[in-house]
């Protein structure tokens, strides 16, 4: 069943919702940190837990978000339970201000993040209603209306909420550069949550949540696409959130950039991400792309590559490196800048290439552990560059996720398997051996037993173990004799 425009449309504002929330505080929340710290040593600290526990909540809230879906067979209770809890992890963003605590930052992020589960289900569900030769356009465009929600958040942060304590909406509702940012992701959280009540429909929609048989959803997750699959969404998490912990401390710390300067940094950052997002979503619908089996995989082997290199470029202008601040300041904001470029190409062409390697119905199963893989690598990024800088400075901090990058790009080289053809479910369902009344030509496919007439000469057993594709042609091919 296709999808309305009114599904598509409240989908994608899910889609916008759920990164501008993750982006419009990504800007601040460092000064933020500073500001009500009393130990500034212990500002770095406080920085990789707030961004680890907002990746954790999500990994935590994408495959619960997937089991109640299939339990209930219905998503709007799903959506409004997650954008609920986010709204309830701004709002206690927003408190720390009030108490003078960084701890309440450190919930609130982490609040927000289990309330991120609406991502994956939202995969899922353009997934389950999409035809082949749609799902990718669809696919491209939620994740083109993501970016659009960092680039809005950015711009947001870059030009207002930076005075925003001054101006006359400010003093009105007490709110300053910091709360801002929280203040008006609850705002668009309301929006979407009286969408998602109110406007989407499902009546017309395939249910989501997959199959009913857990041995499926164990057996298409050891599936060697998908592995390949959730190793890349491991890595796209850890690389893209070591850059977004180091860029500030390097920003701030280095390069001396007021909050007026980083947001306009990150407007740039997310400007590029949206770009390339938006160009591949429109390139991916081209004949050449989407008729050619290894038009994916030429893809992600064009982004890491060039994701490597970004990497070293942005070291070049790390502190570490004895070149003038001049030099450095656009090395690392050059290499910043790829690497987002990257990350935003292959996250298009990921949850393309993911779902081909599963029947139709698995989709709405498989993206969230998908999204939960990502949100691993987020969880993962800063505890480890912070504990890098500790041991070694900032050339291990660099190197070591360059060499991480590098070895999943080649584990992906060497394991890569292009996807049987469409539609074609790999790890299909078993159908139970039973005594079946069956149509003559399944029976004589089955016992070779078929009479000038036709008719059905005993009742059989079957024990059907074969896809529905394999299904078809052997029917056809008996029509056809």
């Amino acid at each position: 069943m296709a999808l309305s425009k009114t599904n598509i449309a409240v989908v994608l504002m899910i889609g916008f919702v759920n990164y501008l929330e993750w982006a419009v505080v990504l800007t601040s929340i460092y000064p933020y940190i500073l500001s009500l710290c009393k130990d500034t040593s212990s500002s770095s600290v406080y920085l990789s837990l707030a961004q680890s526990l907002f990746p954790l909540g999500q990994g935590i809230s994408q495959p619960v978000a997937s089991v109640m879906v299939k339990k209930l067979r219905r998503i709007k209770i799903v959506l409004i339970s997650s954008i609920i809890i986010a709204i309830c992890g701004n709002v206690t963003y927003i408190a720390a201000s009030e108490v003078d605590s960084v701890a309440l930052i450190i919930l609130g992020r982490a609040l927000a993040g289990l309330g991120a589960g609406s991502g994956g289900v939202a995969y899922g569900f353009i997934g389950a209603n999409t035809s082949q030769e749609n799902r990718t356009k669809f696919m491209s465009y939620f994740r083109v209306t993501c970016m659009a929600g960092v680039m809005t958040s950015t711009i947001a942060s870059a030009t207002f909420l930076p005075n925003f304590g001054k101006n006359i909406l400010g003093k009105a509702t007490r709110l300053d550069e910091f709360s801002a940012p929280a203040a008006l992701t609850i705002l668009f959280l309301c929006i979407c949550l009286v969408l998602v009540t109110f406007v989407l429909d499902e009546k017309d929609c395939v249910p989501i949540g997959g199959s009913n048989d857990g041995e499926s959803v164990r057996r298409s997750l050891m599936s060697r696409g998908v592995l390949l699959g959730l190793m890349l969404y491991l890595l796209n998490g850890f690389v893209t959130t070591w850059v977004g912990f180091v860029l500030p401390l390097v920003a701030y710390n280095h390069f001396d950039f007021n909050l007026h300067q980083y947001g306009w940094l990150m407007v740039g950052v997310s400007g590029t991400a949206t770009i390339s997002a938006f160009t591949v979503a429109l390139v991916s619908k081209a004949n050449c792309m989407a008729r050619n089996e290894h038009s994916d995989w030429r893809v992600l082997v064009f982004s890491y590559t060039f994701m490597v290199t970004a990497i070293v470029i942005s070291y070049l202008g790390s502190p570490s490196v004895s070149l003038p601040a001049a030099t450095k300041e656009p090395l690392f904001i050059t290499g910043v800048m790829m690497v987002f470029l990257t990350y935003s190409v292959s996250g298009v062409i990921l949850p393309s290439l993911t779902t081909k390697y599963v029947a139709k119905s698995m989709m709405p199963v498989i993206m969230p552990y998908c999204i939960a893989a990502m949100s691993a690598g987020k969880v993962v990024a800063p505890l480890l560059s912070k504990a890098e800088l500790a041991i070694q400075g900032w050339e291990l901090l660099f190197m070591g996720s360059a060499g991480i990058t590098l070895v999943g790009f080649l584990l992906f080289l060497c394991l890569y398997r292009a996807p049987e053809p469409e539609e074609t479910p790999l790890l299909q369902d078993r159908r139970h051996a039973g005594s079946v009344e069956e149509s003559p030509i399944l029976a004589s496919l089955e016992q070779g037993l078929m009479n000038p007439q036709g008719k059905r000469m005993a009742e059989v057993s079957v024990y059907f173990d074969r896809s529905d594709e394999e299904y078809r042609r052997g029917t056809q091919k008996a029509f056809q004799s």
